[in-house]
């Protein structure tokens, strides 16, 4: 989730996630949000709570609900800026390989000639 938030060369940040957990799987959300806000990656804006139906059948027999957790994350303006940063020093960095390429492949042309 890290990457969604940092960033990659390829893609710029997400300004926002959010993480949602059903039944056992709850306490992990919990315990990535909370790293993730700890190790200054987002803030946590919204905590939401429920018991949605699970399993329901057309004629509403064999119901059963299940704890449900969704936790919003935000993103770090500074996230957000070096994200965006990494995203157009790689955009250059290409630009200046191809225009290299194109150099070197009109450089070998020409001693063909």
């Amino acid at each position: 989730t890290w990457a969604f938030l940092r960033g990659t060369e390829d893609k710029e940040p997400v300004p926002g996630l959010v993480i949602s957990a059903l039944g056992n799987a709850i306490p992990a959300a919990a315990t990535v949000a909370t790293r993730m806000e700890k190790d200054g990656l987002a803030t946590i804006t919204k905590v939401q709570t429920g018991y949605p139906d699970m399993d329901k059948t057309t004629d509403s027999t064999r119901a059963h609900g299940c704890a449900q957790v969704m936790l919003t994350l935000q993103n770090t303006p500074e996230n957000m800026e070096a994200g965006k940063a990494k995203v157009a020093e790689a955009k250059a960095a290409a630009k200046v390989a191809e225009a290299k390429a194109e150099v070197a492949a009109e450089g070998e042309v020409k001693l063909d000639e």
